[in-house]
């Protein structure tokens, strides 16, 4: 998409930026983290992922972010950098920004489906998991309301049938 092809009012909000803090560490939280021994990891690669975490929060284009990064069932990353609230484009200016968390919920919808797939892919190719196989070999619930013939492919292809969720379920409170 070309952000120069869209209408004025909405090219202006994609075009828009949050507003960057010059000292990060006021706006960024740690969570539990467990350290990278017996993870497999260098303490070096996961502070080089958090530079670069900062240096794409510095961009503006988000108001906030969080990672939390797993290995060999460790936490070896989980921190959060920017605002719950207050600090999008759309916000009021002197609207009060409340630092974001750890904890703080974020609705991604279908952001993390890029990461998903790569798995996907990888499993695929590993031979872990057919992506002819059926979702519901995995889990049995799935295959309820006809949907016992949807195969992982099918999922990742948006090929799988299964509507959008509808505008009146899109509360705040709710996701």
């Amino acid at each position: 998409m070309d952000p120069l092809s869209l209408p004025g009012r909405t090219r202006l909000r994609f075009l828009s930026r949050c507003a960057v803090p010059r000292d990060l560490d006021n706006v960024t939280s740690f969570g539990p983290e467990d350290g990278v021994a017996g993870a497999g990891v260098e303490r070096g690669a996961v502070e080089e992922l958090w530079k670069a975490a900062r240096a794409f929060y510095r961009t503006g284009i988000t108001p906030m972010l969080q990672l939390c990064v797993r290995r060999r069932g460790r936490i070896v990353l989980n921190r959060s950098l920017g605002h719950a609230r207050g600090n999008a484009p759309e916000d009021e200016r002197g609207t009060r920004r409340v630092p974001a968390t750890t904890e703080t919920p974020s609705n991604v919808f279908s952001a993390a489906k890029l990461v998903t797939a790569m798995v996907i892919h990888k499993l695929d190719e590993q031979r872990v998991v057919n992506l002819e196989d059926r979702v519901a070999e995995y889990i049995p619930e799935f295959g309820q309301h006809r949907k016992q013939w949807i195969t992982l492919r099918h999922l990742l292809s948006h090929r799988a049938g299964i509507p959008n969720i509808p505008p009146e379920a899109l509360d705040l409170d709710l996701l």
